[in-house]
């Protein structure tokens, strides 16, 4: 299973940590379209350890309907402690993308029973290479220092 870089994953974790204790999180940031973090699940078994799902996801309007432009989900295992919060000990894994408008859908880890039961590689490396790009993106765009 492919990772995000540090950068992308330090951008992530930022955007876990904003949410504190929510459950979603809707980010704004005119003129762009928002951002919402939402978290999905608890307790995912993977051979990194256990991690809970996450949606990212930019959403637009059209004709009534939420567009997503796009949406990705994530793995995160995060082993960080009190004592030590190095990035190091945090791994997260795109699973999933999807943009509406395109009609693409995209699964590139399948689960059983709350466990990964398959893989395709291929495609799960090119959601990383994706997700590394979008979270910068995320970051240059404003996203981080924008109030909610």
């Amino acid at each position: 299973m492919k990772t995000l870089n540090t950068k992308a994953k330090t951008i992530f974790c930022e955007l876990i940590d904003k949410m504190e204790s929510l459950d979603h999180l809707k980010i704004t940031n005119e003129p762009m379209i928002p951002l919402v973090i939402e978290y999905l699940h608890v307790n995912i078994s993977t051979p990194i350890g256990i991690g809970k799902q996450y949606s990212l996801c930019h959403y637009f309007k059209q004709n009534g309907d939420q567009m997503q432009d796009p949406e990705m989900c994530f793995i995160v295992v995060d082993n960080r402690t009190q004592t030590n919060c190095n990035i190091d000990l945090v791994s997260i894994v795109p699973y999933m993308f999807q943009q509406a408008s395109g009609g693409i859908y995209q699964e590139s880890i399948f689960f059983e029973n709350f466990k990964i039961a398959e893989i395709n590689h291929k495609i799960q490396r090119d959601h990383t290479l994706f997700a590394d790009f979008w979270l910068s993106n995320i970051q240059q765009s404003g996203y981080l220092d924008e109030q909610m």
